[in-house]
């Protein structure tokens, strides 16, 4: 028994054995010079003094399943070994070195002034660990609620540390090969190498938090409440692996570089809207679920490929390229959600069938690789389409419709080549390119709704064997004067031409549409059919019927001159 707190209490080695009990009654403070050995089946009655521990090469331990004290400083090389120690207060570590190998709980706070700590097993500090000196070695598990490492302290982690709050201080937090590194607040450490392959360093704060502008491996950023809360970059930043947004959770790159070298997963909002500076890069991303947003000013490249397997993908307003492919997968849907900052594909864009969906409100959209349309929703909004940079095919199984323009870019052959066999593509806005280099393909069926002639700049190719090519807007419409596979004018309106046509397979005039051919020359080599209540108005021009077979001639004045030629039954419908 220890009745007194007055006077010096040193001991070598102290053993309290099975019965035998150590009653510090008098509150005092006790210094251990050797080992201290507690055994299964004795009384440890710690009192509320500091245990300082200065020993050589000494030993805490003993078969008790824990031990209760005060406050421990460390002063000597010592090592813990019983299985369980509770700290009512602090631990504090002067110099030497203190390797642990147990389960230590510590109600308050631990500091590191010197020395060496090494934990092999767990250690739980419910308020704050502070470091101004020595070194920090975790081996098993720590957790902590604020972390302060100040130079010339030095943090090592080679298995998993939780920081529940701040990460803070001017030294130097490193994470070992497979460790894992858990931080609840903002991270602000002057040094945090987190290269290690592999590693993973996850912020997981309820609240809005800084991420260290650093060196990562693996990187993990989730809100822990999954309230959206917001975690911004402090410095630019690179990931040598996969990077990951959880849902529920933004990521805000904010003015810095963001560069990832591995796989990024976005199930929460990539949220890149700042106005100045910072340009992220990312390799392949998997979209499900998730959002890349931000301001018009936002720079994302994605040189890798964007798919969506397993949920739906946002792409908000942001300055984006995909270097890659981009891929809806069947019953997912890809959603364009604002018309802010540009959005470039560079790489072929595919939805799939039959269930994948389309949906742009209004963006205007540049693409350089094709547009593959098999899935059941193809909402394109009344941006632009361009294609630009390569030649390409609007493609698919799948009927799909532009509300707005479609330009085909300097130098490119756009194709339609999609196999929709009842109503193709759709094109209600102005279909043209970008200057005379320009040419459009068309392979399939295409029906144009606009008022002005189609590719007035470039070149409009409609002769491909079995392709349909329909002037169908309710109202006029220049028709490009060219050679047609099939033709059709529909709907209402004069459909005019505006240079000498020729049709060498089907030619259909049907609804209210009226065919207006000034003096252009209108040459049908193939089968007509005329159901349209409207008129056939000519001028001082050839309208030939030369096809080998039979063909209706439609009823009309023909002002110029009417050629019959080829073979076959020539009828007239009516009076002509």
């Amino acid at each position: 028994s220890i009745i007194d707190v007055n006077g010096t209490k040193i001991f070598g080695d102290v053993t309290v054995e099975n019965g035998g009990s150590w009653l510090n009654t008098g509150n005092s403070g006790i210094t251990v010079s050797g080992d201290l050995t507690v055994n299964t089946g004795a009384v440890f009655t710690q009192g509320t003094g500091t245990y300082t521990f200065d020993g050589t090469n000494k030993t805490i331990g003993g078969t008790i399943a824990s031990v209760t004290m005060q406050y421990i400083e460390i002063d000597g090389t010592i090592t813990n070994n019983l299985a369980v120690i509770n700290l009512n207060q602090d631990l504090t570590l002067t110099s030497g070195s203190f390797d642990n190998n147990g389960e230590i709980n510590i109600a308050d706070d631990l500091f590191g002034n010197g020395g060496a700590l090494v934990n092999n097993d767990d250690i739980d500090v419910n308020d704050d660990a502070r470091f101004t000196s020595g070194s920090i070695t975790n081996n098993g598990t720590f957790e902590v609620n604020d972390m302060v490492v100040d130079n010339p302290a030095a943090y090592t982690n080679n298995d998993t540390t939780t920081i529940l709050a701040t990460l803070s201080g001017t030294g130097t937090l490193t994470q070992g090969v497979n460790s894992t590194l858990y931080i609840g607040g903002n991270s602000t450490i002057a040094t945090l190498n987190a290269s290690a392959n592999p590693n993973t360093v996850e912020y997981n704060g309820n609240g809005n938090q800084t991420v260290s502008g650093s060196t990562y491996h693996h990187l993990i950023v989730r809100d822990g409440n999954s309230n959206n809360s917001s975690k911004t970059l402090g410095g630019n930043a690179v990931v040598n692996g996969d990077f990951t947004v959880i849902a529920s959770t933004n990521f805000d790159p904010y003015t810095y570089d963001f560069t990832v070298s591995g796989n990024s997963t976005i199930a929460g909002i990539f949220d890149d809207d700042n106005a100045a500076g910072g340009t992220s890069n990312l390799q392949a991303v998997d979209l499900s679920g998730g959002q890349i947003a931000g301001g018009q000013s936002g720079v994302v490249i994605v040189n890798g490929n964007i798919t969506m397997p397993t949920g739906d993908g946002t792409i908000g307003n942001v300055n984006l390229t995909v270097n890659g492919t981009a891929t809806v997968a069947d019953s997912r849907t890809l959603t364009f959600a604002g018309n802010g900052g540009s959005k470039t594909f560079i790489g072929k864009v595919t939805i799939d069938g039959p269930g994948g969906n389309w949906v742009n409100t209004n963006e205007v959209l540049e693409f350089q690789g094709g547009l593959e349309f098999n899935g059941t929703t193809f909402t394109s909004g009344t941006g632009t389409y361009t294609f630009t940079t390569n030649n390409q095919a609007i493609s698919g199984s799948s009927a799909m419709t532009f509300s707005g323009g479609v330009t085909v870019g300097s130098g490119v052959n756009l194709t339609n080549d999609n196999t929709e066999a009842a109503s193709g593509v759709t094109i209600n806005g102005y279909l043209n390119g970008a200057d005379a280099t320009t040419t459009f393909t068309n392979e399939g069926i295409l029906n144009y709704n606009y008022a002005v002639e189609p590719m007035n700049n470039g070149t409009l190719d409609a002769g491909y064997n079995g392709n349909t090519f329909n002037y169908n807007r309710a109202g006029n419409q220049n028709v490009a004067g060219i050679t047609y596979h099939n033709l059709g004018m529909m709907n209402t309106g004069n459909k005019t031409l505006q240079n000498s046509t020729t049709v060498n397979n089907a030619f259909t005039l049907s609804d209210a549409a009226n065919i207006v051919c000034g003096t252009n020359n209108l040459d049908l080599n193939g089968p007509v059919a005329y159901t349209s209540v409207g008129t056939l108005t000519t001028g001082a021009n050839i309208v030939t019927y030369g096809r080998t077979g039979d063909q209706d001639i439609i009823n009309a004045t023909y002002s110029g001159q009417l050629v019959v030629s080829g073979s076959g039954d020539k009828s007239l419908l009516n009076d002509a």
